[in-house]
């Protein structure tokens, strides 16, 4: 009866909502373009992999079968709703590198074996919601960067996905979900590998009003399935928000660096995306005892005159929010740690409807 309610949900959502386009949340500009088909055209047919195979990989939100269906594993098809070409999409569920309980920790150690038994031209990948959970936040960019390595060594040509929101055992993680999602995004931006941005999709797509039973299955850990999972214009569920921005961001490999198509132009980005370089927050020193400065470097939007950094604990709790004023946003502002437990903690910041996060370590 419960998930009878819930398709229900979902389908007069299907039935009410407006279309969007999901292939916004996929930016491929001239720079990436350019980078990503010279890799390619330089390793993939040397790498021995198979044109027009697409592999997933990554952990339960990839190896649910609500995540990319129709498509069973290894089987062909049109990517729907979009212009594309057919491709084999291997998941190879509980196999490779599609598995349940996965951190990019389990994703490096079973990378390249999953490319060669699965020899795909393009990897859409996602990483991130488990490494939250089970603390492996710290070393999320480095290995991240590891990861893309691989793939671009290999002439593949990756797409990044950022996590969706997530709460868990009633913690809201927002801080650490942005903190991983910006870790994607710089490393992806440095690679120059493609995002495609579930997160803002989702945001976007609900109303920023992520955590109803419509959208998610189970305590706002995995998203619904249900009804609409094929629909990449009006999806109804969560699930199927992510097989909208997915297929779209896929057509987009093939079209525009494969197919030698017509990049996206410079300034369609998506508001909300941050994938251009924009505001990071540096602290020094850190690791820290007691206190560390602050910096955030760039510059503001236009008309804010002060910024807020809001600080957080590694279970999703506020513990401070600071004001930074023009002039500190240079010299940077004093955080005084000095009467909060060592531990790891998430500075966060917000400009222009871009948002930046990093890891403070707290250290006495």
């Amino acid at each position: 009866m419960k998930h009878a309610l819930a398709s229900l949900c979902c389908l007069f959502f299907l039935l009410t909502a407006f279309a969007r386009d999901f292939s916004v949340y996929t930016i491929i500009d001239q720079e990436t373009k350019d980078s990503l088909r010279a890799n390619w055209l330089a390793k993939f047919t040397a790498s021995g992999y198979t044109h027009g195979n697409v592999a997933v990989f990554g952990n339960s939100i990839t190896n649910t079968m609500a995540f990319w269906s129709p498509f069973a594993s290894g089987s062909p098809g049109p990517v729907p709703g979009t212009n594309a070409s057919s491709y084999t999409t291997n998941k190879d569920n509980n196999t490779n590198c599609a598995v349940s309980g996965y951190t990019i920790v389990n994703g490096l150690q079973c990378l390249a074996g999953a490319m060669e038994a699965l020899t795909p031209e393009v990897m859409l990948a996602e990483y991130g919601t488990n490494d939250i959970t089970k603390d492996l936040t710290g070393s999320f960019g480095f290995r991240y960067k590891t990861y893309v390595t691989v793939v671009l060594n290999k002439g593949v040509i990756p797409i990044l996905s950022t996590i969706p929101p997530l709460q868990s055992n009633g913690t809201d993680y927002s801080a650490q979900v942005a903190a991983i999602n910006d870790s994607i995004k710089r490393v992806a931006r440095e690679k120059h590998a493609v995002v495609v941005d579930f997160w803002q999709a989702f945001m976007d797509h609900t109303g920023n009003n992520p955590f109803s039973s419509t959208w998610y299955g189970d305590q706002y850990v995995h998203p619904s399935g249900g009804a609409g999972l094929t629909d990449t214009s009006n999806p109804g569920c969560g699930y199927a928000i992510r097989n909208a921005v997915s297929w779209h961001a896929v057509n987009k490999v093939y079209r525009i660096i494969i197919e030698n198509g017509t990049p996206d132009p410079v300034g369609s980005e998506k508001a909300g995306l941050s994938l251009e370089p924009g505001v990071p927050i540096q602290a020094y020193p850190n690791p820290f005892n007691e206190q560390t400065r602050l910096i955030i470097s760039g510059q503001r939007a236009p008309g804010e005159a002060t910024m807020d950094i809001t600080i957080f604990n590694v279970h999703g709790r506020l513990i401070e929010r600071l004001t930074v004023d023009a002039r500190q946003l240079s010299e940077g502002i004093i955080w005084n740690a000095s009467s909060l437990p060592a531990g790891v903690y998430f500075a966060h910041t917000t400009t222009d409807h871009k948002a930046f996060s990093t890891l403070l370590f707290l250290k006495k």
